[in-house]
């Protein structure tokens, strides 16, 4: 609580998001090779690691879900419709994310940033927190309806989600 990144009160209003159980995981690993990292590719790359960054340095969590809630509602009523897969937009961060850091146990910073480039890729998932108990471990990850993008689903079973934005 010290460091801002819970907060005491009611729960976010994104905490009540109903997201189906995660049954499938999005494999982008084939296309890591051939996924294409333009310059403008990997200027939202670095945009999205730098903001993330930013983020879970000074911002709560709870201040961080409502932003990105607000966003995914404000992109379905604005934003024009993606037609790039976004298995290509998921792999190529795949591919960008080695040259800034690894996601071993960084679950909250992969997650944020790959969330923060899919929406400037013009897609928009559900950024979840879990936890689960004996031992206790909390983890972070990215889906989209019932699909996993940034796990495999069967780990992130494990976990019972307590904030979904």
């Amino acid at each position: 609580m010290r460091q801002g990144l819970i907060a005491r009160g009611a729960a976010p209003s994104s905490a009540s998001t109903v997201l189906p159980e995660a049954a499938q995981t999005l494999n982008a690993e084939p296309l890591v090779g051939t996924a294409p990292v333009g310059a403008s590719r990997i200027l939202r790359f670095l945009r999205s690691y730098a903001s993330a960054t930013a983020r879970l340095r000074l911002c709560s969590l709870l201040s961080i879900s409502n932003c990105v809630a607000a966003r995914r509602v404000r992109a379905v009523t604005t934003c024009r419709v993606n037609h790039l897969p976004l298995g290509g937009a998921v792999a190529a961060y795949l591919r960008l994310r080695p040259l800034m850091f690894t996601a071993h146990d960084r679950c909250l910073q992969d997650s944020l940033t790959l969330l923060e480039f899919l929406a400037a890729e013009r897609w928009y998932p559900n950024w979840v927190i879990g936890v689960a108990t004996q031992p206790f471990r909390a983890h972070a990850w990215v889906q989209t309806g019932d699909l996993v993008l940034s796990d495999l689903h069967e780990n992130v079973r494990r976990y019972t989600p307590i904030l979904v934005a």
